[in-house]
């Protein structure tokens, strides 16, 4: 009897908590989204796919927002972007950016969502096109550059 009181106080909190992973397709059968659910709420790693089953996006998700490391790609599968997402979804850290030929397009730190210190962005040739020094979201100073490298007014 001892052994029925004990499954009787567990069998009310089955599945309370518990983490399922689920897969959605398009209709042409495609993977769409795969990720785990608790609770009904996206947790964990989680991807995004285009019709193709090229990869949109991936990265982590608490609370139902993007939270750590994120990546973003054209629908050839090259990537596009990746950064780190910080709390209530606000861009933080180093970010970089890419041409969909693979050579950086920009690169920089974002704090509290906005621009921080240097960033830079290039031409697809991979040639420096701008710098741009930043303070608080706050364009300070600037320089640019023509594809062949040579230093150009910014306006």
């Amino acid at each position: 009897m001892k052994n029925l009181y004990i499954i009787l106080l567990i069998l009310p909190f089955v599945g309370f908590g518990q983490t399922e992973y689920i897969k959605e397709y398009y209709e042409n059968g495609q993977l769409r989204t795969e990720g785990n659910l608790k609770d009904g709420k996206r947790v964990g790693f989680w991807k995004w796919y285009y019709e193709n089953g090229q990869l949109i996006e991936e990265g982590n998700v608490k609370d139902e927002m993007k939270e750590g490391l994120w990546k973003w790609y054209y629908e050839n599968g090259q990537l596009r972007t990746e950064g780190k997402i910080g709390k209530q979804g606000v861009r933080e850290g180093l970010w970089k950016g890419y041409h969909e030929n693979g050579q950086l397009v920009s690169e920089g730190n974002m704090k509290y969502g906005k621009r921080e210190g240097f960033w830079k962005e290039y031409h697809e040739n991979g040639q420096l096109e701008w710098e741009g020094n930043f303070k608080e979201g706050e364009l300070i100073s600037e320089k640019c550059w023509n594809e062949n490298g040579k230093l150009l007014d910014c306006e």
